[in-house]
């Protein structure tokens, strides 16, 4: 559920701290090679944030397709409410979601043999 959580609080927060340290190490890596090759450290820096954001966007596409394979449509369905819940912290609704969420965890399938969406 970490995978909605997590994700859905940063997001509350206006926080992403991967993202924060990441950017950080990519621009000081850019800084020292544009200081050995000769050139511009601003374009480097562009270059780097557009293959991190690259890196998260197949990162998160990886991410619920493992979950599909993994748990089926329901554990889809309980980390969008995990995230939700999370974005939503907050408020009353935000706390049942997450409740839900972590309620109906332990009855997720773990592995694609015990899916509910694959054939007995």
């Amino acid at each position: 559920m970490s995978v909605g959580i997590l994700p859905g609080l940063w997001l509350y927060l206006g926080v992403d701290p991967e993202a924060k340290i990441t950017y950080v190490v990519l621009d000081q890596i850019c800084q020292f090679i544009s200081s050995i090759v000769g050139t511009g450290a601003q374009s480097l820096s562009d270059l780097a944030f557009l293959i991190y954001t690259i890196i998260g966007v197949v990162t998160a596409i990886f991410t619920w397709v493992g979950i599909y394979q993994i748990g089926g449509g329901w554990s889809v369905a309980a980390v969008l409410a995990a995230f939700a819940g999370g974005c939503l912290i907050g408020t009353p609704f935000g706390i049942w979601l997450i409740l839900g969420a972590l309620a109906v965890a332990p009855f997720l399938p773990v592995d694609r043999e015990h899916s509910l969406d694959e054939p007995w």
